[in-house]
């Protein structure tokens, strides 16, 4: 999920090589108007078809067909502000329906205030309203057709190794932070610093099934310790 533009990038880099064939399941990429039934039940099957030949890394070499199936994971709290950004309009999301919204409701005065207007939003009106607020969990067994197959996870903060594997390290998709990319000065310069306790804790337990996830992998998200606890009391 994170990362996708690099990821893209590094792709067709890989596609212009000799004897290679890049194939893109769309039915995990939904447009704004619905498809026909024919053409949805043909690419459901084309990614059904698809998952059958994942498999974990093989000892000696793939067999023909056979991948493997990864995904790039972001620290939560991180990847909400990126999802903001793209939420309300950013290159690439300018016609998702719900930005003029999202705008209308909470573009403030400054980051901090937007940050927090935009928590109690998606917690009150649910991740569902728009793509990018979906949790990763989520994002990845949709993806997966919710089928049972080894999927090999990344930190985020390795997506500069995963592109060096693709051959393209400097491959860059999106900064969210330039001029004229997010619609709003308050979204380019808005940070992680821009939390305080009651947003970071709206947001961590928003996402609670991607820190437990992620925690899982060996991979911290120590900004979400305080909200999101990592043993249960058991009471008979």
């Amino acid at each position: 999920k994170a990362g996708g533009t690099s990821l893209h990038s590094a792709f067709n880099h890989i596609n212009s090589f000799p004897n290679t064939t890049l194939a893109r399941h769309k039915f995990f990429t939904p447009s704004r108007k619905p498809g026909t039934a024919i053409n949805e039940n043909r690419i459901y099957s084309l990614a059904q078809e698809s998952l059958r030949h994942a498999t974990k890394y093989p000892s000696s070499e793939f067999a023909p067909q056979e991948h493997v199936v990864f995904a790039a994971v972001r620290d939560p709290v991180e990847r909400f502000i990126s999802s903001i950004g793209q939420a309300m309009g950013a290159n690439g999301s300018g016609h998702n329906g719900i930005a003029p919204v999202l705008k209308e409701e909470c573009i403030k005065s400054t980051s901090r205030e937007t940050l927090t207007c935009l928590a109690k939003y998606v917690r009150d009106h649910g991740f569902w309203i728009e793509l990018h607020f979906t949790p990763q969990v989520i994002d990845i067994s949709f993806t997966t057709l919710g089928t049972d197959v080894p999927i090999a996870m990344f930190s985020f903060k390795e997506l500069t190794t995963i592109l060096d594997n693709f051959g393209r390290p400097k491959a860059h998709g999106r900064d969210g932070s330039t001029d004229n990319y997010r619609t709003s000065p308050v979204l380019r310069n808005m940070t992680v610093a821009d939390y305080d306790e009651e947003s970071l804790q709206i947001v961590c337990q928003i996402y609670e099934m991607d820190v437990r996830m992620q925690r899982s992998l060996g991979m911290e998200v120590p900004r979400c310790d305080p909200f999101v606890p990592k043993k249960f009391n058991v009471q008979n």
